[in-house]
């Protein structure tokens, strides 16, 4: 469990910073469990109109967290998928796969050589 996994790797501290990119109701509601004491948790994720996402009020008080909402652009996502229906850009059938505890690495890697790593995903492993 994803929650098990951080909290025994930053020894029952939490992330510093979580980013929830999912739009996963669920996903949005465990950030709080994910979050360090004094963290920051960043949503850029969408639900859907009308779909709430509730947090522990007491969370907000005892962890002393802040809770950012984020987006990159606006109305860009159908002019990308009519660039990709049409055929005018194609999307890449591969991407590089990186255990998320390897992240601090694998940005440092990006700074350094933007163009070195197409699309990096992280992922759990166990």
């Amino acid at each position: 469990m994803l929650i098990d996994d951080v909290l025994d790797r930053t020894r029952g501290e939490g992330a510093h910073v979580v980013m929830e990119a999912t739009g996963n109701q669920k996903a949005m509601e465990e950030a709080p469990f994910l979050v360090a004491a004094a963290g920051r948790i960043v949503i850029v994720g969408l639900v859907k109109v009308g779909v709430g996402v509730t947090f522990p009020g007491l969370d907000y008080t005892r962890k002393e967290m802040t809770v950012l909402g984020s987006r990159a652009s606006v109305d860009c996502f159908p002019e990308a998928l009519d660039l990709l229906a049409n055929g005018s850009i194609k999307s890449p059938q591969i991407a590089s796969r990186f255990a998320m505890w390897d992240a601090p690495g694998v940005f440092a890697q990006l700074a350094e050589d933007p163009g070195g790593v197409h699309k990096a995903i992280l992922v759990l492993e166990p």
